[in-house]
């Protein structure tokens, strides 16, 4: 069986999200704070080759500025 990996890790000001795992990418947008973080970008791929699937999802997101009152 393929090795099914999750990753979450910080770019300057930016978070990425990204899994190999359709319901672990789903989980994640269900439980996205919106309140606290915007999402800049997703990326998906569903591609098999030789080599079997080389699928992923990738969400980018930031935190959100601070509001001024």
């Amino acid at each position: 069986a393929a090795l099914r990996e999750t990753k979450e890790e910080v770019v300057g000001d930016f978070y990425l999200f990204r899994t190999q795992d359709a319901q672990e990418y789903l989980n994640f947008l269900e439980n996205f704070d919106e309140n606290k973080y915007k999402i800049v970008d997703i990326s998906t791929s569903y591609n098999y080759n030789y080599r079997g699937s080389d699928e992923f999802y990738m969400v980018t997101y930031k935190l959100l500025s601070p509001k001024k009152e």
